[in-house]
Parts: C-alpha cells; sequence; structure tokens
C-alpha cells in the first residue's frame, strides 16, 4: 500500500479548499471595497462650475 500517495493527495485537497475558500474571501472583501467606494462617488463634484453633468459620469 501507497499510504505517501495518500498523504500528498490529502495536502493536496487541503490546499484547493483553501485556496478557493481564500479567492472567496478577496472577492467578498473587493465588493466591499467598490461598494464603499460607490457609496463616497460624488458625481457633482466632478463637473466644471456652472455647467451641467456630462453624461459619462452618472451612474
Amino acid at each position: 500500500f501507497d499510504h505517501e500517495y495518500y498523504k500528498v493527495q490529502s495536502r493536496k485537497r487541503y490546499y484547493e479548499k483553501q485556496l478557493l475558500f481564500m479567492r472567496e474571501q478577496e472577492e467578498a472583501q473587493s465588493a466591499h471595497y467598490y461598494a464603499a467606494l460607490a457609496g463616497e462617488y460624488d458625481p457633482v463634484a466632478t463637473r466644471m462650475p456652472f455647467k451641467s453633468l456630462e453624461n459619462k459620469y452618472r451612474f
């Protein structure tokens, strides 16, 4: 019986699960970051004084 093979495969599976979990955490973190940025977004601050707001700056 080759116990070393099973040990290595188990470690690979554990690593893959850990990697997927970390990717999901990073995605959630970046989504929260972008949501916070969008909350702070003030399109009126991008317009020129006494001019109307350009459509490309609207949500």
